[in-house]
């Protein structure tokens, strides 16, 4: 579901949206999670109404249009055209949807040319391709590799860590929640106004700071055992969210799909995904061994790798908010 929203959406979206439209998608998930945490703490009850999004996903599917660009792959252009005009037809430019059209129209065309569309393998042997790839792989991995979900994950032996009590655990974890949707809400305003590379490079930035903040804060508990330094952890940690779902929630999920060319656009996010999953299930796994042997400087392994991301946004992730999926000059 993950990589087939992320793609469905991007590709249904006018250029100016594309990024608020996938942000809104990772901030419903988002929602779910801080509601999961509140089941958690004292909600129990609605523990059932678990089910009630999924039947709602699956009436909703009847009336979900296909992709025009998949339409279009396939020579189903006149439903595609309908299905075009249908969804941007109210957009402030009357030929916007018929100027699409053509420019996605061109792009597979020039695709059929060179006799790869379908063949996903060639993502690998095509250099220009690869590179797209790699960039989408690299944006992926990037979130994993901050640290925000390796924190999530274990936020309770953080808390307790700390001096929290079980149910003030729990608690933490409600409103860690909470400052990741808010977050995620203020990342719907400045994706497609700031653009992907200037939320890329001040989020990795900023999350790095507030990570040794954390740092410190957990130094100075283990040293002096005062609850103050415990109390103000925690509160760098719901800051550290925040800012995280503000500039990381969904611009990696909407930089992958753009960089990535109609033909292999799928198996690519597919790709991008599978790499990102198996960095954190990395760090999921080895987390328990590293705050076992070095403790909280363990928060260093996640700055080391937001400042080598940070060199790799600067250096190889062109900007492309607001451009066509069909515009070949950016990473050509």
């Amino acid at each position: 579901m993950l990589t087939t929203v992320n793609v469905y959406q991007a590709e249904i979206a006018p250029p100016h949206l594309r990024g608020t439209l996938v942000a809104f998608q990772i901030g419903t998930l988002n929602v779910a999670g801080a509601l999961a945490s509140w089941v958690g703490y004292a909600w129990d009850s609605l523990s059932p109404y678990n089910a009630l999004p999924a039947l709602m996903l699956i009436a909703g599917c009847f009336y979900i249009h296909f992709s025009p660009r998949w339409l279009m792959s396939k020579d189903q252009h006149a439903e595609a055209q309908q299905i075009l005009q249908r969804l941007h037809d109210d957009h402030e430019d009357p030929t916007f949807w018929e100027n699409e059209h053509l420019q996605i129209s061109a792009q597979i065309a020039a695709e059929h040319q060179e006799q790869v569309n379908g063949k996903w393998h060639h993502m690998f042997t095509s250099a220009k391709e690869f590179r797209r790839v790699a960039t989408a792989v690299a944006a992926m991995t990037s979130v994993p590799a901050n640290g925000a979900q390796t924190i999530q994950v274990y936020q309770a032996v953080f808390y307790a860590g700390l001096g929290f009590s079980t149910r003030g655990t729990l608690l933490m974890a409600g409103i860690f929640g909470i400052c990741n949707t808010a977050g995620g809400v203020t990342n719907l305003f400045l994706i497609d106004r700031t653009g992907r590379r200037k939320l890329f490079l001040s989020g990795l930035l900023i999350l790095s700071v507030w990570l040794g903040v954390f740092a410190a804060c957990s130094s100075k508990y283990a040293q002096t055992g005062l609850t103050t330094w415990g109390k103000a952890g925690i509160s760098f940690v719901m800051v550290y969210i925040y800012c995280f779902g503000a500039t990381f929630a969904a611009s990696p999920y909407a930089y992958a799909t753009e960089v990535l060319p109609t033909k292999i656009r799928a198996q690519g996010m597919a790709l991008a995904l599978f790499a990102a999953n198996a960095v954190m299930l990395t760090f999921s796994q080895t987390a328990p061994i590293a705050l076992k042997k070095i403790g909280r400087k363990f928060k260093f392994v996640f700055i080391a790798s937001n400042i080598f991301f940070f060199v790799v946004v600067f250096f190889f992730f062109p900007e492309v908010s607001g451009s066509f999926f069909a515009d070949e000059l950016i990473l050509s």
